[in-house]
């Protein structure tokens, strides 16, 4: 049986993989010299979120370069706490984070589903967008509302958030054209319950209510919650805890 070809996946040569390969190894070693540079230069326009990011990315390439093997062998540091001895998988800081912001998102729900159904924000409403200047009011119909993506990020997101932060699907009246939207601000005031939000009101305005609004059974439930907070954006691989911390 003839032996079978060893194929790098980063420069496509044959006879080495990506650990042994020296043009990545170069590569390593150029993207840290290019971050060491980003954070010396940093002169305070940049936000701590994308500096701790820069230096959790250091990090990386300086292992992967190789320059930086006494920290590998046992030492690992958690790119979530910066502990050693542990990683993002299994820090507890993380995992005691995630209950906190299931916690956070059950009651956020809770605020907003009175809210939600007052204002008869369901399928079927018919919305519209202020003008502004000469720009015509926009209409839209409210498709369908996703429940299980609605965190407390949810309060601030617009069309040029994307789909991962807007949670209602709207499709123009005169095109059919479906949108992504997030929640009005006035729905989402929730400064009670003692938790930081952006301030601001939001544009999109009721015309003809839903006759009924209501959440599928789990919605409110903490097991729905936790499973949101899991994909939060908050607990993505290149945020550290600060980022959380600052969030909530």
């Amino acid at each position: 049986m003839a032996k079978r070809t060893v194929r790098c996946s980063y420069c496509g040569g044959v006879g080495h993989n990506i650990s042994t390969c020296e043009k990545y190894k170069e590569a390593a070693v150029h993207n840290v010299k290019l971050l060491q540079e980003k954070i010396s230069k940093e002169t305070g326009f940049v936000s701590e979120q994308q500096i701790a990011y820069w230096k959790s990315s250091l990090a990386l390439w300086k292992e992967r370069a190789g320059l930086d093997k006494k920290k590998r062998k046992g030492t690992r540091k958690c790119g979530y706490c910066g502990e050693r001895g542990h990683n993002r998988k299994t820090c507890e800081v993380k995992k005691q984070d995630i209950v906190k912001q299931a916690h956070t998102i059950q009651r956020f729900r809770n605020y907003l589903m009175p809210k939600l159904q007052e204002a008869g924000f369901g399928p079927g409403a018919l919305v519209r967008t202020k003008s502004y200047g000469s720009r015509q009011d926009e209409m839209y119909i409210l498709q369908d509302i996703r429940w299980d993506s609605i965190d407390t990020s949810s309060a601030f997101g617009d069309r040029s958030y994307g789909a991962d932060r807007s949670v209602l699907v709207l499709a123009d009246v005169q095109t059919l054209r479906s949108y992504h939207y997030g929640i009005p601000g006035y729905l989402t005031n929730w400064n009670d319950l003692d938790t930081k939000y952006y301030d601001g009101q939001w544009d999109l305005q009721m015309v003809t209510p839903a006759s009924d609004v209501s959440c599928p059974e789990h919605f409110l439930s903490y097991e729905a919650c936790l499973e949101t907070a899991e994909k939060s954006d908050m607990f993505k691989e290149t945020r550290p805890a600060k980022f959380w911390n600052d969030n909530i």
